[in-house]
């Protein structure tokens, strides 16, 4: 979960949710948690990019889940929300028979490790 200088630690309000519409993983994730965890929440914005979603967090609109390479500046962890439960893996696949699939899974392992540094 991320946001913008907004303790959610001790909070009984309902959260505000700001997310990219379906099908997406990272929206799964979230409500996924959040109903398994029983807090309280409600969906304020829907953005069709993560560049939107973004914007509507630094705004102070309300929170959300990306992946820690999507957050850019000004947004943060919020690391009391994420004590409460973990949010699930997400992995990546590559599927098919096309035969520049060694190259970009090459590709893949050079560039993934330098934007996920310090990611846990």
């Amino acid at each position: 979960m991320s946001g913008e200088n907004q303790d959610v630690s001790k909070t009984t309000d309902t959260l505000k949710l700001c997310l990219m519409q379906a099908p997406c993983l990272y929206r799964e994730a979230a409500l996924g948690t959040l109903s398994r965890l029983g807090l309280d929440h409600r969906e304020v914005m829907t953005g069709n990019s993560v560049q939107a979603v973004r914007n509507a967090v630094r705004s102070g609109l309300g929170i959300t889940v990306l992946g820690s390479s999507c957050l850019g500046p000004g947004l943060k962890v919020l690391r009391d929300l994420e004590d409460r439960g973990p949010l699930p893996t997400i992995g990546l696949c590559l599927k098919g028979n096309d035969p520049r699939k060694a190259d970009v899974m090459a590709l893949l392992e050079e560039i993934l490790p330098r934007h996920m540094d310090g990611f846990r």
